[in-house]
């Protein structure tokens, strides 16, 4: 869908000097004052202050309906090219003499998405489930330095000249400066993360002037990662962002809930040292800064969270690499809604924490996910001091789902449990499955964390570790959920919900 191939594009001492001026005499194309720093996802970049932000296009859903024998359903599918662009679009602005800034993070090439990609029928279509996806593209890998010309073609489908170098300034290590027909691009690399490669792509109103690299140079001094930014509270587009590492939240709220989104976002912070106490992050690890946006209404949460999220109040998009939030979860007391939406951020935050720590290549079994992210949802956070310093310590809580367990406790027995741990997120989310799997999920995982045995609550961080180094689900059950121990764990949970009682 987008092309690219070589033409030189000189550029004189002499005109550079006089570009980099920018003498309002020049007779070539206006070139906009990249003047003021716009965050953006994991990066703040320069852009001219009169810039509006346009919204990220939609990835559509196409409904398949299948037949087999007697019985039939439907299916959710994609186009793999529109899914390759939503993971990697970071921002995209326009000014008001029509030129447009966008910028990507380049992580593959389209043909790695566009060129066999098999079904579960075992044929190559034109739309795929998104799990089928998330295969293919962790088995490509991250995009290699080489193939950043295809990568670029790729994206504009324009004809760029050769890549320049340009010298790194601040943030950024190394930079390359190529134009094309009515387009410029700096592709970039941070010193924090020498192997990711970033693109600035400007289309032009009139073809790019030769004082496209001088400006871009100047530019290079203002990208920053913005993990290394101070707290900030500034307000674009009606997004007020306010900042505070290892989060930044976004939110569309009124202003009167300015204080409610300072404490959700604290809070968060206080979580993030929680999850972190149960599975640590991976030593040398440079966890990216993590997003949260809070949508003042349902249409607008709707909207961008995307199809198959109607029935939800919060989710983590992978897509968006976002915590994505209803500010409006239901009706009633200010204070029951933020409770509410606490909840849903401490749950939906483990999944993203999680995903932030785990190899791409990795799939983490559906039961430890939604199990961890049912008990943290539980969880209440106080302050406690120790050896003279105050830290966030957070408590886990009962939760509704003890009552459904009770009812259905069916993943309870050694068998159950065997079963459980070997779902696929497709029959953990089935219909016939989803409350019960989700029930006993947090009931397996709450009580390995806070009633079981040292040795029989090891096993949570023993498996994922196994999962980390690349062992299937299958290898790691069987390696440290023998049927021995599923014994001895299942007797301890059906002990422990004769015992307990949920109280509202």
């Amino acid at each position: 869908m987008r092309q690219l191939c070589v033409t030189q594009f000189p550029i004189r001492r002499n005109i550079l000097i006089a570009v980099l001026s920018l003498l309002p005499l020049v007779a070539v194309a206006k070139v906009p004052t990249l003047n003021q720093r716009f965050t953006c996802d994991q990066l703040q970049i320069p852009l001219p202050k009169n810039v509006s932000q346009e919204a990220p296009p939609a990835v559509e859903t196409f409904t398949y309906t299948w037949t087999r024998g007697s019985k039939s359903g439907t299916a959710e599918r994609y186009d793999p090219r529109q899914l390759w662009e939503a993971e990697q679009r970071l921002g995209k602005w326009s000014d008001s003499d029509g030129n447009v800034y966008e910028l990507v993070q380049a992580k593959s090439v389209v043909d790695s998405f566009t060129r066999g990609i098999k079904t579960d029928y075992n044929q190559v279509m034109a739309h795929v489930l998104k799990e089928e996806y998330e295969d293919n593209r962790q088995a490509v890998g991250k995009l290699v330095r080489k193939r950043l010309p295809q990568w670029l073609e790729d994206w504009t489908g324009k004809t760029f000249s050769a890549p320049q170098k340009v010298k790194g300034i601040g943030a950024v290590r190394e930079a390359m400066f190529c134009e094309a027909p009515g387009m410029a691009a700096l592709i970039f690399f941070l010193k924090s993360d020498q192997n990711q490669a970033y693109a600035l792509l400007i289309t032009t109103t009139d073809d790019p002037p030769k004082a496209w690299k001088g400006a871009l140079t100047r530019a290079l001094g203002g990208i920053a990662p913005a993990s290394k930014l101070k707290p900030s509270g500034t307000v674009q587009d009606g997004w007020k962002t306010m900042e505070r590492p290892p989060y930044r939240v976004l939110s569309n709220l009124p202003k009167q809930y300015g204080k409610f989104v300072s404490s959700l976002l604290d809070s968060m912070i206080a979580m993030r040292m929680v999850y972190t106490t149960y599975i640590p992050e991976p030593k040398k690890m440079k966890v990216p800064l993590s997003v949260i946006r809070v949508f003042a209404t349902p249409e607008e949460y709707h909207a961008y969270s995307g199809a198959g999220e109607e029935w939800s109040a919060g989710v983590f998009s992978t897509t968006h690499r976002e915590l994505v939030v209803r500010g409006d979860i239901e009706s009633g007391s200010k204070e029951k809604q933020r409770e509410e939406i606490r909840m849903v951020t401490f749950h939906e935050g483990f999944h993203q924490y999680l995903f932030s720590i785990t190899p791409p290549t990795i799939d983490v079994p559906i039961w430890f996910n939604e199990g961890h992210a049912t008990f943290f949802e539980t969880f209440t956070l106080k302050t406690v001091t120790s050896a003279g310093k105050k830290k966030p310590e957070g408590k886990p809580n009962l939760s509704y789902r003890l009552e459904e367990v009770k009812r259905d406790p069916r993943f309870c027995t050694p068998e159950g449990l065997a079963t459980l741990m070997s779902f696929s997120t497709e029959v953990f989310y089935h219909e016939r499955n989803r409350t019960a799997a989700y029930a006993s999920s947090w009931v397996l995982v709450h009580w390995l964390r806070t009633e079981a045995p040292i040795e029989l609550s090891a096993t949570l961080n023993q498996y994922y570790t196994l999962i980390y180094k690349g062992a299937t689900p299958e290898e790691a059950a069987e390696k440290v959920y023998p049927s021995k121990v599923l014994q001895q764990i299942s007797e301890g949970l059906m002990t422990f919900l004769n015992s307990q009682e949920y109280k509202r």
